[in-house]
């Protein structure tokens, strides 16, 4: 994220059936530096509690997604990496 209107946002790919998640951004010390349960996730590289910048690297996601399915609300969990740009 730079303010240059392209990529700014951490956004998933376009999804169908998901009612909410769970996900939770860690940096390589393990503090959360965002949170959410919003579905279009939307994270600016910013920590959540400082409102700053965070640096350049590698951070660590976990996220669990609740999709809608004809048997009912189903949670998957995932989890990865995201590397942070600027």
């Amino acid at each position: 994220p730079n303010s240059d209107g392209f990529n700014d946002y951490l956004v998933p790919f376009p999804y169908t059936s998901v009612e909410r998640i769970e996900m939770k951004i860690f940096n390589r010390w393990g503090t959360v530096v965002y949170e959410t349960t919003d579905p279009g996730i939307n994270w600016d590289g910013k920590n959540k509690d400082t409102d700053q910048e965070c640096s350049e690297g590698v951070y660590f996601y976990i996220c669990d997604v609740y999709e809608i399915t004809l048997t009912g609300l189903q949670k998957r969990s995932l989890q990865g990496t995201v590397h942070l740009y600027r």
